[in-house]
Order: structure tokens, then sequence, then C-alpha cells
């Protein structure tokens, strides 16, 4: 208006999802460890992920121990693996190169689920959602 004050007001008549039990990772967790490597092997795999137009993103397989990143475009693939401190079962999904070099850097110790990583950091706790194939 004249004065330069505007207010919105928006009403939400849907219930507001319950982020407990993935808050809680309810469906069970395994303590992993991250090195910066992992990250900076995203980087390399970016490469020929990056020419995707539809998802630039990386896959990375989790095993015991082991951890496979992979880039895949259409002028090649790339795929290197790192040790890592993880004794959980295996899990694939597809990630930001990006986050993953946060994640690897800031991050290090999480725990992973099935359908997400989470990191505690204080009173904070960041969870990342993993998408699958």
């Amino acid at each position: 208006g004249k004065d330069g004050v505007m207010v919105g007001c928006r009403r939400y008549y849907e219930d507001y999802q319950n982020l407990t039990p993935m808050m809680e990772m309810a469906d069970g967790f395994e303590k992993a460890v991250l090195p910066a490597g992992l990250g900076q092997a995203a980087e390399r795999a970016y490469v020929f992920a990056q020419e995707n137009a539809d998802s630039d993103d990386v896959e990375v397989k989790l095993g015991k121990g082991v951890a496979l990143v992979t880039g895949e475009g259409a002028t090649g693939r790339y795929r290197e693996k790192r040790k890592i401190t993880y004794q959980g079962p295996t899990v694939t999904f597809r990630l930001s190169p990006t986050l993953l070099v946060k994640l690897t850097k800031d991050f290090s110790d999480c725990q992973v689920s099935k359908t997400m990583i989470r990191v505690k950091a204080g009173r904070l706790t960041y969870t990342v959602s993993l998408t699958k194939e």
C-alpha cells in the first residue's frame, strides 16, 4: 500500500505431515563415516553425469566397508570405489555431487537407513532423503 506495508495470509486445511518416524529413523539405521574422498569421487563422476538432461546426480552404493560412486552420461561412465566405515546392508541411491561433498566435508559421521542419511550437528538434525532409481 501507500505506507509500504503489506500483509498476506494463507489458510492450510490439511493435516501437517507427521515427521516423527522419519526423524527417529523408525525403519532402523547403521552408523557410517563417509570420508572426504567419497565427495571427491562424486565430483569426478559428475563429469559424465552432468551430460544427462533429466538428472545430473551420481549413483552411490554403500556396502560393508566400501562405497561405489558412479557417474554415467552419453560419452561414458566413471566408477570409483572408496573404503568407508559402514557395516549395514547394501543401500543404493542417487545424490547431488555438491551435497555429497558437503556431507563428507562437514558431517562425515552420520546414520544411514534405506531412505535417508541423518546427521546431527549440535542441536540441529539434518536429513537427506535418498532417491532411488
